[in-house]
């Protein structure tokens, strides 16, 4: 990409960017949530294909148009890569430094459509500090369950909130602190099963063959419930709910950007192939082609069992 900013990964985070980014993340998600609850059935209607070659629904489409239309209020120019909208610019008539924010309208429109109101699903939104951001340069990521209405924010340097939209219940919820990778695991995988033809084929058969690697060794649970949604897998781990999410790289990494600020805000960790911090990459560039193994644990330890385990 070009035009990028200048930038020292070590400045801090501008307060009034910390402050406005929070009100077009929480904004966006509440926005979709409502949007959710007025569309209905009529939200499951197929509209378009999107970039990846998936059929977009209409909440899909409408889900992004409401994050894009936060991001348009606020005093800053953003390049912004979506899921059903592809890379735009957001607000480029105005000067001074320009921002990544990345959104994912409906992360799991699949069990969206098979089961809504019942399992996980929902958006995805993140804002980081500069245009070509490593992982640890968001500012606030959040991420939205349309089906039960809790919303989960993450600010820079500041533990995870959750808010429920419904019940205005909040809390600080944080990842399993004592879990570790043994029989009472519960650990997701995506394994659907696709043509080899399709362009995810090589993304879950990846899945497939860690999870199988892993289970040889350690009798974990692995839920029946189809895991169909990075963000509520993401919800569970970080909620304590959950232990690990066997991923990999795919379809621009979109998932990923929100996801790791979510984890990270509630003491999980988000590691790639060696046990490296996915923080320390930059999100435009890395397995942005490729399908590169991404561990999602409830806490390190989780994560350098599993890491062992594969390296053996």
């Amino acid at each position: 990409m070009m035009n990028h900013n200048v930038f020292n990964d070590k400045d801090p985070i501008n307060p009034e960017l910390l402050k406005n980014a929070e009100i077009a993340v929480r904004r966006g998600l509440v926005q979709s949530y409502y949007l959710h609850e007025e569309l209905g059935e009529a939200g499951t209607e197929a509209r378009q294909q999107n970039e990846f070659g998936d059929t977009a629904m209409a909440m899909d489409i409408f889900s992004e148009k409401v994050m894009l239309e936060s991001l348009e209020q606020l005093p800053y120019r953003f390049l912004v890569r979506t899921e059903e909208h592809g890379e735009l610019e957001v607000n480029e008539h105005l000067g001074g430094p320009r921002y990544l924010a990345v959104m994912d309208g409906l992360d799991g429109s699949s069990v969206y459509e098979k089961h809504r109101n019942e399992a996980g699903y929902g958006p995805m939104f993140a804002i980081f500090s500069n245009d070509n951001p490593t992982y640890d340069d968001y500012v606030v990521s959040g991420i939205m369950m349309l089906s039960s209405g809790e919303m989960l924010i993450a600010k820079k340097g500041e533990k995870l909130v959750s808010e429920n939209v419904r019940t205005g219940e909040k809390s600080e919820p944080r990842a399993a602190r004592n879990d570790v990778l043994n029989g009472n695991a519960i650990v997701f995988a995506d394994q659907s099963k696709v043509d080899p033809s399709n362009s995810l084929y090589k993304f879950f058969t990846l899945n497939g063959q860690v999870a199988d690697t892993l289970h040889k060794h350690v009798n974990f649970v692995i839920p029946p419930r189809r895991t169909g949604s990075t963000a509520s897998n993401i919800v569970d781990i970080a909620t304590g709910e959950a232990t690990l999410d066997i991923g990999a790289t795919r379809k621009g990494n979109l998932e990923f950007a929100s996801a790791y600020g979510i984890l990270k805000a509630a003491g999980a960790v988000m590691e790639t192939e060696g046990g490296i911090d996915l923080g320390t990459k930059r999100f435009l560039e890395f397995g942005q082609d490729d399908n590169i193994l991404v561990l999602a644990a409830a806490n390190k330890d989780v994560a350098k069992d599993a890491w062992s385990i594969l390296a053996a």
